[in-house]
């Protein structure tokens, strides 16, 4: 399963990536390969036993550049590459638009701000925790 609760609010879209995990995990019983973005999901679902999470990466290069690497490793990748894929993908967003984004994603980073304006990161995480 891919991008379950794509194009929703941060919100419907854990909740809905949530439900299917747990239908899945105690109904279904089954394998299945389920890929999201919604990183609460991995700390909301670490009492299912036998679920684990797996994740890609990227290799960095020293002139900024980079490549996906195409191999599965344990864990949660919560680094974003964003505002690279945007310089790469010819977004057609100017540099300065970027170099605005990249400095509001460090004040967010650093303040440990919710980006949707609800508290600290460290609120947020507790609070999906509380709902698993």
């Amino acid at each position: 399963m891919d991008e379950v609760g794509r194009g929703t609010t941060p919100e419907d879209g854990i909740a809905v990536g949530y439900a299917c995990l747990h239908h899945l995990y105690y109904t279904n019983r089954c394998r299945t390969l389920f890929a999201t973005h919604f990183h609460a999901l991995a700390d909301m679902t670490r009492g299912f036993d036998k679920l684990a999470c797996y994740c890609t990466d990227v290799a960095e290069g020293t002139d900024g550049s980079f490549s996906y690497v195409h191999r599965l490793s344990k864990g949660v990748n919560r680094k974003s590459h964003a505002l690279k894929v945007a310089r790469l993908a010819g977004s057609g967003l100017p540099e300065e638009a970027i170099t605005v984004a990249a400095q509001v994603f460090e004040e967010l980073t650093r303040n440990g701000s919710d980006p949707r304006g609800r508290g600290s990161t460290e609120e947020s995480k507790a609070a999906a925790a509380g709902s698993g």
